[in-house]
């Protein structure tokens, strides 16, 4: 089953997703004089066990970040500035919701959750789009030797 919706993100968390764990919820977003925050997360958000990487992407149309399965890493992903396209797969052999796959529209700010075994990718639509990554494991990380790359079209 493929869900594509557009989220316009003003409720406080988008509920009843069709993949187990997953988790979209707005970015508070404070503007003063001359800047803009966005409080990507907290500790008590309870969405990483660790934090092992973060970095921060600006990601321009035509050049998607990959389908990726991270079979043990966790990564919450910020959507900043831009408007986004991203695709879940769930690939946990033991999940309720295994093989389903939820693709969305964000438009505004918000916090996304790519739990462990469910394979994750963006693009951007329309213009450049701001993206931040925080992961439990680096790629580099000796626990990330089984990510793979997938085909957006054709995952399995």
């Amino acid at each position: 089953m493929s869900l594509r919706p557009v989220l316009t993100l003003r409720e406080p968390m988008i509920e009843n997703l069709p993949i187990r764990d997953l988790f979209i919820r707005p970015l508070e977003t404070t503007r003063e004089l001359g800047v803009t925050r966005w409080l990507a997360f907290k500790d008590t958000d309870h969405l990483l066990r660790r934090l092992g990487e973060a970095e921060i992407i600006r990601l321009m149309p035509g050049h998607p970040i990959a389908l990726t399965l991270r079979p043990v890493v966790d990564e919450a992903w910020a959507v900043l500035e831009g408007v986004v396209d991203v695709l879940w797969h769930d690939l946990r052999p033991r999940s309720p919701t295994n093989g389903v796959r939820y693709q969305a529209t964000l438009r505004r700010p918000a916090l996304l959750l790519a739990p462990f075994g469910v394979a994750f990718g963006a693009r951007a639509l329309e213009g450049a789009a701001l993206l931040a990554r925080f992961a439990t494991h680096g790629r580099d990380d000796p626990e990330s030797r089984d990510d793979a790359t997938l085909e957006w079209e054709a995952s399995p």
